[in-house]
């Protein structure tokens, strides 16, 4: 009995985070074991030296400061979980390679591209409409670049962990006589079941970009039932669910079609994209943030202002100086 009890408990546990975190750890901690196997090192518990080796050593490859962050929370989480002290972690020797690292790799951010209206045309022009696959994939461009949403909040992390009481699936569209509404039931701020996100998505008549007629006519060439993936695809036997490496890795290849530089875009770039389109056509800053689900006002830097936008602000200060004479 008490040993089913601890499955429980390490079960509960596990469900602390999220499937996606979860699968980053995972290839965190394989990554720091396979370090220490290639140096001979001693893995747990890990030695200052130990831990500030493996943070200059992650600089090999392009990384930014807080991808170097996140590497090195990992271990000391593998620590915590054998119950090992992380002392080491916040030591001097540590401290002061960290401190190196941050003069050398800065803090600033790589932001994608913002997907357009345009280069979603041009998408669409690649497309083959008749095509199951690619009336699929179309229709999914249209509702994250719509809606802001994360690809979490659209396809499942792999095609086995697909579940419908979570995931979206058929049954969580409503369609209305101005579009369309989408019933989000877990997104990366909704991860204790805060309540249900509704994403209204607009009809748009004669247009290629409207992403109601992207849904009717994917929804005519896949037929599903309720309880199957929103978003996936005919195979031999079943339906398979479009998977977060389908979606990356299909834009890629679109993008490489028309010239673009795949790895300054990811499918951030949609919701990007979508927000900051929103925002140059009037939407409200608030509705932004409660349309895309922001708990906090980090959706201000998905807001890509022009050059000229910004000038504005020296110009207004220029013309209130010359009608003072100064």
């Amino acid at each position: 009995m008490y040993s089913q009890l601890q499955h429980r408990v390490s079960q509960i546990q596990h469900q602390a985070y999220a499937p996606g975190t979860m699968r980053n750890l995972r290839s965190q901690w394989n990554s720091f074991h396979r370090f220490c196997q290639d140096f001979s090192l001693v893995p747990l518990p890990a030695s200052p030296s130990t831990i500030s080796s493996y943070a200059v050593f992650l600089t090999q490859r392009p990384s930014s400061y807080q991808y170097i962050l996140d590497h090195l929370n990992a271990v000391r989480l593998l620590h915590l979980s054998h119950g090992l002290s992380t002392d080491s972690f916040t030591c001097f020797e540590v401290s002061l390679t960290k401190r190196g690292l941050k003069r050398v790799l800065g803090t600033a951010s790589r932001q994608e591209h913002p997907l357009t209206p345009a280069i979603l045309l041009d998408i669409y022009h690649v497309l083959d409409m008749n095509c199951p696959s690619h009336a699929m994939i179309w229709a999914l461009f249209l509702v994250v670049f719509f809606s802001f949403l994360r690809k979490s909040s659209l396809v499942s992390s792999t095609a086995s962990t697909f579940d419908c009481q979570r995931d979206l699936t058929r049954r969580d569209i409503k369609f209305t006589t101005s579009g369309c509404f989408l019933r989000i039931k877990w997104s990366k701020t909704r991860q204790h079941k805060e309540g249900i996100h509704i994403v209204p998505l607009p009809s748009i008549p004669h247009s290629p970009l409207c992403p109601v007629t992207a849904i009717h006519h994917y929804f005519s060439l896949v037929p599903a039932s309720s309880d199957d993936p929103f978003f996936c695809f005919p195979t031999a036997t079943s339906l398979t669910p479009v998977t977060a490496s389908f979606f990356t890795t299909t834009l890629e290849k679109l993008l490489g079609k028309l010239g673009l530089a795949p790895t300054n875009y990811s499918p951030h770039s949609f919701r990007r994209g979508g927000a900051t389109f929103a925002f140059h056509a009037g939407a409200p800053e608030h509705l932004l943030q409660l349309h895309g689900d922001w708990r906090s006002d980090a959706y201000k830097q998905y807001l890509t202002l022009p050059l000229c936008a910004r000038s504005s602000v020296a110009d207004i200060m220029a013309a209130d100086l010359f009608s003072h004479n100064c």
